[in-house]
């Protein structure tokens, strides 16, 4: 039974390599209301392999663009700037996303209106209609940016594998406590200062440095029960202060996934705030399900050779997942 498990766990480490770390991006719309019924639209949608031109934004019959669409790259994101004119207020009327239920994106959408105040709303293929209202409530945006953390942290299956790594390699609750405590800590910081615009890093090198640090954890897992006992080393001794300083790069990777996203410049600080939350939350999520899984494989081995088997299998699956993402984030970097 813990073979199958262990294997049925190892199946979805496969899958998620797949799907491919960080496969959840969102696209971004913005309107600046420039003079009465005259708008500035910047649409943001994230470069992927999939042909994604026909997800654009739809706005009322009576509205025309006036000027010509530019293109710019930046980073792994299309911006698409034009102007449109309206015969009437954008205010409580559609404005949809075409195709988004195909992309499999979420939109953040914000509009800013000439008396200074602005709005903003989260889209997914489900909901591909925004009506403005013309007022913003701080409810509205701390549900969206917290479930866009969520969401984030559940579909970024690098920062995932890098959390079982740490269930599998840390022994004890109050040593995986203060772990995982660290990584939250350390990536909170970078989070914030990052977004803050107080450190601004090249995502390529950050992307690269996650990789590695899976990599790292996946062969401790692999030296610790291959040789059923371990070294003392500082990984053993003081885990939390090596998942600290690998925590602080992940935070770089949050911050990086955010800024694609959008933030409100009104309400930047709640936001960001709700988006962390959010990324709590879906840790305490995934990390519960793991416990849980745990357990029931606790339940039915009888021999420790089984449970040790089991690890090294899952730590040999997160270690060839990892090592390819490193592979693929240097070579992507020339």
């Amino acid at each position: 039974m813990v073979q199958l498990l262990y294997g049925l766990l190892l199946m979805l480490l496969i899958w998620s390599n797949a799907v491919s770390a960080h496969e959840l991006r969102a696209g971004f719309l913005f309107l600046n209301e420039v003079r009465e019924g005259q708008y500035s639209v910047l649409w943001k949608i994230p470069i992927s392999d999939k042909d994604n031109s026909d997800v654009v934004p739809v706005f009322p019959d009576d509205c025309r663009a006036i000027t010509p669409v530019t293109h710019e790259k930046e980073a792994a994101v299309l911006n698409r700037r034009y102007v449109i004119r309206c015969n009437l207020s954008l205010t409580n009327r559609n404005i949809t996303i075409q195709s988004l239920k195909e992309a499999m994106l979420d939109v953040m959408v914000r509009v800013k209106y000439q008396n200074g105040s602005s709005e903003s709303g989260r889209l997914t293929g489900e909901r591909n209609q925004y009506k403005p209202s013309g007022a913003e409530r701080l409810f509205d945006i701390a549900k969206s940016y917290m479930q866009l953390g969520i969401k984030h942290i559940l579909l970024g299956f690098d920062h995932l594998l890098f959390v079982l790594s740490l269930l599998l390699f840390v022994e004890g609750f109050w040593r995986l406590l203060k772990t995982i405590t660290a990584f939250t800590v350390a990536h909170s910081i970078t989070l914030a200062a990052a977004t803050l615009g107080y450190v601004v890093l090249p995502s390529g090198p950050i992307e690269i440095i996650i990789a590695l640090s899976i990599v790292f954890m996946a062969s401790e897992i692999a030296r610790k029960h291959m040789r059923g006992h371990y070294e003392t080393d500082l990984t053993e001794r003081f885990p939390w202060f090596m998942v600290f300083m690998f925590g602080l790069v992940h935070g770089f990777g949050f911050a990086g996934a955010l800024s694609e996203s959008g933030l409100p410049d009104y309400a930047l600080v709640p936001a960001l705030l709700f988006f962390n939350i959010g990324i709590e939350l879906g840790q305490i999520f995934f990390i519960s399900g793991v416990i849980l899984l745990n357990i029931a494989i606790l339940n039915r081995v009888k021999m420790h050779t089984s449970l040790t088997s089991g690890r090294l299998v899952t730590a040999y699956g997160i270690g060839g997942i990892s090592s390819f993402w490193l592979i693929e984030q240097v070579a992507n970097s020339f």
